[in-house]
């Protein structure tokens, strides 16, 4: 969880760095206020996506973990 967070924070940070850019001159507050409300949602995927990356990974350690202990008994036949 802390991982997917740090992740979620950085993104929105960097995007929001690169949205102030963007803006020019006339309607710079609009402008702000967009570029700020798409770096939270941005760095809210972007944290989301790392946590169920996470959760996939270990579910498959899991998998594989179980599929080596399985591997120590006789196999057995499907016929």
């Amino acid at each position: 969880m802390a991982l997917g967070a740090l992740v979620g924070l950085l993104v929105a940070a960097a995007s929001m760095a690169a949205g102030n850019d963007g803006c020019g001159v006339a309607a710079r507050e609009e402008c702000l206020v967009l570029a700020r409300m798409l770096a939270i949602r941005t760095g809210l995927v972007a944290g989301i996506a790392t946590i169920v990356m996470l959760l996939v990974v270990a579910g498959l350690l899991k998998m594989v973990a179980h599929d080596e202990a399985r591997r120590g008994e006789p196999a057995s036949t499907w016929e």
